[in-house]
């Protein structure tokens, strides 16, 4: 499959006034190139000069005044709208954008709002519920002011006249047209910036195939940036054609207009509403036709559930509805992350997770600040709270929440990780929750048109002490539409199932049964810190930070401290030293609950040790002396300064250095966790094969297929109907079926 880049729609408010630009509306003022044009519209943004209209017609057109239109719902569900048809060629092209946008119900993140603005231009207002974040504008262009050999007039010519009737080689010529139309535009584009802003760089975003209402489209943008590496400004473009119209949607980001959305950032927040909006668009619809040129989705590929092994003789029972479904779904492509962030970047999506400070790379022995950066090492920090976005998925960790406990279970941990996320307004689309089976606490699934995406959009992990403790990141905001294919129905897929379970592209996950579980006291955790302003010496392995830019101090951390301070040339010996194990000497503070920083006195390498050992066996009693008893390895260790508390019998599992003294072994024990003697693991039952499974619940979700496992340049969410119920032996069983019918992948 084609490599994609992440790109969207596009913001068309600033007009290029040149020879190929239209004369303007009825209502507007003809102005010089460097003049300002203000549409009609009372509430509509400034339209301004020297922009990202395309190459366009030169017949004019008059507007025609529109009522003022009702706001549209904010959803994120498909639209359901009233159909309209190609416009005709009578109709004003501007009072056709308008009611096309009028019919459209738009989709928005969590708590925005998406409306059509007041007056008669065709603008949509974007909001987050309080203020405008920014415009989104759609053109109707007539066709007949191009030349008769455009490029676009000459392929409108063989194009039938509604997209139901399009076949695979229309479909073709309709992206060749339109990939010449981006090419143009952005060559046009690309010379004016090299003249007004010499030393920016201007970078193509790419271009994909998108869907404009039931067209078939082309999605493709730019951005500039200053010598610094700053946004200045980024178009985001959708585009399509019939016979009549060349159609024209987006969205864009430049402080000097009006019609800019607020920040870079709230662009790239909208950005998948973008394409979900334009898919929605009334334009042509019904009768979607399949795009039979795009490439083929490979088949389904198990790479971490089961597959193959279930009796062909298994009976089915279905106690459930089986749901039904749109005829076709997109298949959805995410650029895979092979290159690491730049600063640029990694900056900006430090921001979007609240971190407004200076930012940092990984120190590590023999690598430079820019070498760093260069591997996108980044990191950010505030207080006890870092963001790690050195490699996906990023990780978020509030380090004064580490040491409160385990983790709440999943129906505790879930309200509060919910309220976390909706507090901070990361929630941008629909979701369910899940409890991770992967150390990743509660996560969070996103819903797409009713489809729920079985790859989270964030991992919660919430302590003991109630606070979230740590988050994992997984970027899912852009995610594109890599083309629109029949699925086949869940009664289909119902069908196959029963036939053979064990066919390509159906895989299941079985939970076997557990046994009752005992009742265990909780496992009690004791780190070997001192109180405030005593010295103390630690086995560690230390991280370290320095700042990409500007006059920061070094940031040293370990598992136990927040902060390692000393003499500047101590703390930098000591990070050439980061990838050994450590024994440090120096003073504890506490700064607050759950904060402890060491202030340094002098350190050494521990030779070839790595990290620090583990070692588990039984808590015994020796007069006054404490054992941990290693039956495994038959060795005896006293554990000096040992808890009080700690009874003999209990299981302990103790990280230290091992010490000989003398006769005696010593553990220089840092953290002991201690298991009552009856926690031990609950008996498991005698497994039973499956004889039956009885399913109630279907739906339709997107299996993740990464490209580390297909081979493909881009993640892949490709759309399967999932079974689950209960099999006769208590085992909790998932099938999934692919929804997308063998003879429409590849081999």
């Amino acid at each position: 499959m084609k490599k994609k880049r992440a790109f969207g729609m596009v913001w068309l408010s600033l007009l290029l006034l040149s020879a190929c630009s239209p004369a303007p509306p009825s209502g507007e003022v003809a102005t010089e190139p460097n003049a300002a044009v203000v549409p009609v519209a009372s509430t509509s943004p400034t339209i301004a000069p020297a922009a990202t209209i395309p190459p366009m017609p030169t017949a004019a057109s008059t507007v025609a005044a529109v009522a003022t239109p009702t706001v549209a719902s904010q959803t994120t569900r498909e639209a359901t709208v009233t159909p309209t048809a190609s416009p005709a060629a009578q109709i004003d092209p501007y009072v056709a954008a308008r009611r096309i946008l009028e019919q459209t119900e738009f989709a928005a993140p969590d708590g925005w709002k998406v409306t059509v603005c007041e007056g008669e231009a065709a603008f949509v207002c974007i909001s987050d519920g309080q203020e405008i974040l920014g415009y989104a504008e759609l053109l109707l262009l007539p066709l007949t002011g191009y030349a008769d050999g455009h490029v676009l007039r000459q392929t409108a010519a063989k194009m039938p006249a509604e997209a139901a009737a399009y076949t695979a080689d229309h479909f073709k010529l309709a992206r060749q047209a339109l990939v010449a139309l981006a090419e143009e535009h952005l060559e046009v584009i690309a010379a004016d910036r090299v003249i007004t802003y010499p030393d920016d760089a201007f970078v193509s975003l790419g271009e994909q195939p998108a869907q404009l209402g039931a067209l078939p489209a082309l999605a493709f943008g730019f951005v500039r940036t200053n010598s610094e590496g700053e946004v200045q400004e980024r178009h985001l473009n959708i585009a399509a054609f019939d016979q009549q119209f060349l159609y024209w949607f987006g969205i864009g980001y430049d402080p000097k207009y009006a019609a800019s959305f607020v920040t870079d950032t709230a662009v790239s927040q909208f950005e998948p509403f973008l394409y979900q909006n334009a898919a929605n668009l009334p334009i042509h619809m019904p009768g979607m036709a399949h795009d039979e040129s795009l490439p083929l989705p490979p088949p389904l590929i198990s790479y971490s559930e089961q597959s193959g092994e279930l009796p062909g003789d298994l009976t089915w029972a279905l106690a459930t509805e089986l749901p039904r479904a749109a005829a076709t779904v997109p298949v959805l492509s995410q650029r895979a992350q092979t290159e690491p962030l730049t600063a640029e970047n990694a900056a900006r999506v430090a921001r979007t997770y609240g971190f407004n400070g200076p930012l940092y790379v990984e120190a590590r022995p023999g690598i430079s600040v820019t070498d760093a950066a260069d591997l996108g090492l980044f990191a950010a920090f505030d207080g006890s709270r870092t963001l790690s976005l050195a490699g996906m998925p990023y990780r978020f960790t509030d380090v004064a929440n580490w040491h409160q406990g385990p983790d709440l279970p999943f129906d505790e941990a879930a309200p509060i990780a919910e309220r976390f996320l909706r507090a901070k307004g990361w929630l941008s689309l629909p979701y369910a929750m899940a409890e991770s089976t992967q150390g990743e606490g509660v996560l969070f699934l996103p819903i797409l048109d009713e489809v729920q995406l079985l790859s989270p959009a964030f991992g919660v992990r919430v302590a003991g002490n109630g606070e979230v403790s740590g988050m994992s990141i997984h970027v899912l905001d852009t995610l594109t539409p890599a083309g629109e294919y029949p699925i086949m129905t869940a009664n289909t897929a119902w069908e196959s199932l029963e036939k053979n379970p064990n066919q390509s592209g159906t895989f299941y996950r079985i939970e076997q049964p557990q046994g009752e579980p005992t009742a265990v006291a909780s496992p009690i955790e004791y780190s070997n810190i001192p109180p405030s302003r005593r010295k103390g010496e630690f086995y560690t392995n230390i991280w370290a930070y320095r700042p990409l830019a500007g006059d920061f101090p070094l940031i040293v951390r370990s598992s136990d401290f927040i902060r390692i301070a000393g003499d500047v040339d101590l703390l930098a010996e000591l990070v050439e030293q980061s990838d050994n194990l450590l024994h440090l000497w120096g003073t504890v503070d506490r700064p607050a609950p759950g904060l402890r920083e060491l202030a340094l006195d002098q350190w050494e390498v521990i030779e070839d040790a790595g990290g620090l050992p583990m070692f588990f066996g039984k808590i015994e009693h020796d007069g006054n002396q404490t054992l941990l008893v290693d039956e495994a390895n038959q060795n005896n260790y006293v554990l000096p300064d040992a808890p009080s508390d700690l009874r003999a019998g209990d299981y302990a599992a103790v990280s230290g250095w091992p010490e000989t003294a003398s006769d005696v072994d010593r553990l220089l024990w840092q953290n002991i966790t201690v298991y009552p003697p009856q926690h031990a693991a609950a008996p498991q039952p005698t497994a039973v094969p499956i004889q039956a499974v009885t399913v109630d619940s279907v739906k339709l979700v997107y299996l993740p297929q990464p490209a580390s496992v297909t081979g493909l340049a881009d993640n892949l969410f490709v759309p399967a109907w999932e079974f689950a119920g209960e099999a006769d032996n208590g085992a909790q069983v998932t099938a999934w079926v692919a929804a997308i019918s063998a003879e429409l992948t590849a081999d």
